[in-house]
């Protein structure tokens, strides 16, 4: 039975459009895959994730760590994406782009597999698209919800 090693919760304030996943040791920053991301909520090169966030507000972010694939009941969600994420250092970076980073210790280096499970963002992609948002609208947004599950694995998802 799959076991949680690790779950934390983080408030992102998205920049240029989203926030991005990587090891403290990668040099990531493809423009290609942020570009995807606008279309898909997440994508990946195998060593960077990028998650498009469709409003401007923060969002919550949760990062769980597992020692296998977790059952999730991914009916609740509004998508997901499965992708993989290599970490040589176990050092998890969450760039908020030009506005900062943190920085979340995995269990281990290694390769991931990564679920990508997010709610909330095609009623904010709805809502930014017509301006201004009244302040009626803004009281009914619930803002957007992700959470990313990180497991061993060999495999690539991207």
């Amino acid at each position: 039975m799959p076991e949680r090693l690790l779950a934390h919760d983080f408030r992102i304030t998205p920049d240029y459009g989203g926030f991005d996943l990587y090891d403290g040791d990668c040099d990531a920053r493809d423009p290609e895959v942020a570009t995807r991301a606008r279309s898909e909520v997440a994508a990946g090169t195998g060593y960077e994730i990028a998650i498009a966030c469709a409003g401007t507000m923060d969002v919550d972010l949760t990062i769980e760590a597992w020692n296998a694939a977790p059952d999730s009941d991914l009916t609740s969600w509004e998508g997901h994406r499965l992708l993989a994420l290599e970490c040589p250092t176990g050092t998890l970076v969450i760039s908020k782009r030009t506005i900062g980073a943190t920085v979340l210790e995995l269990p281990g280096p290694g390769n991931y597999a990564v679920r990508v499970m997010y709610q909330g963002w095609q009623q904010m992609n709805e809502a930014m698209s017509v301006f201004p948002i009244s302040a009626e609208r803004a009281q009914i947004l619930t803002g957007e919800r992700f959470v990313v599950q990180f497991w061993p694995s060999s495999q690539q998802y991207n």
